[in-house]
């Protein structure tokens, strides 16, 4: 473990080593072959968080890079009181996220929660007040 580095930088920088490991050497995105319908809650979770990554927008040299980064904090600052490293042990299936959690995930990402527990519907609920354009 490097011993400069914040634990709160160590979980950003696992959540960019997971955005990277699914883009392809031609830079599309794989997402969709990761994901199952049926898959854990976790797993499911783990692709909201890469989707906002990268449907988010920055203005910045190295966009690229600072995706990932950029979506965890920007979640992390819309679901006010959780811990960067709750969010990691959520996606990693150490924890299984409260009703709560998906409630509020659920809210200001329209996320389709009946799809994140139970697999049904699409991943995000047409009315889109979350300003990330889900369609591509």
């Amino acid at each position: 473990m490097d011993k400069n580095k914040s634990k709160e930088q160590l979980i950003i920088d696992g959540f960019y080593s997971l955005l990277v490991q699914h883009i392809n050497k031609n830079g599309s995105i794989q997402l969709q072959q990761y994901i199952n319908w049926k898959s854990h809650i976790s797993t499911k979770l783990t692709w909201v968080i890469l989707h906002l990554a990268i449907h988010s927008d920055r203005d910045d040299d190295d966009k690229e890079k600072n995706r990932s980064s950029f979506a965890l904090d920007f979640i992390l600052q819309e679901m006010e009181g959780y811990d960067p490293e709750i969010l990691l042990n959520y996606c990693t299936g150490i924890e299984a996220p409260d009703l709560i959690f998906i409630d509020h995930l659920s809210f200001e990402f329209n996320v389709n929660s009946n799809w994140l527990l139970y697999g049904e519907g699409l991943p995000f609920i047409e009315n889109n007040n979350s300003g990330i354009d889900h369609t591509t």
